[in-house]
């Protein structure tokens, strides 16, 4: 009877840690990274402010059809030279929580 109830046990025991390295501990989650999306476009309207831009781009990958919309551009990037009907190169950056800004901009001349 006492090697059954070891058995028994060391069953259970191997299979509680199966179980338990198939399921993700409480309060962990999968790493979401960002993604960056290569675009092209023309400048419609530089926004006051300096930290909006509007543009007119084609599809964006599978995140956005091409369109003309207005982005935020990142605090370190400054559109020194840029004037509206510019075309461009940009990199758009989509973090995780689906907050979205042109990371690199470039005047195509």
């Amino acid at each position: 009877m006492k090697i059954l109830s070891q058995t028994v046990l060391s069953v259970a025991v191997v299979a509680t840690v199966i179980v338990s390295c198939q399921t993700e501990p409480e309060g962990l989650s999968t790493v979401e990274t960002s993604r960056v999306f290569e675009g092209a476009g023309r400048i419609s309207e530089l926004l006051p402010g300096g930290q909006h831009v509007k543009i007119t781009h084609g599809q964006l990958g599978d995140f956005m059809e091409a369109m003309e919309m207005s982005f935020e551009i990142a605090d370190t990037l400054h559109l020194v030279g840029a004037t509206q009907g510019d075309s461009i190169h940009f990199s758009l950056r989509v973090q995780p929580d689906g907050y979205f800004f042109i990371e690199d901009l470039e005047v195509v001349r």
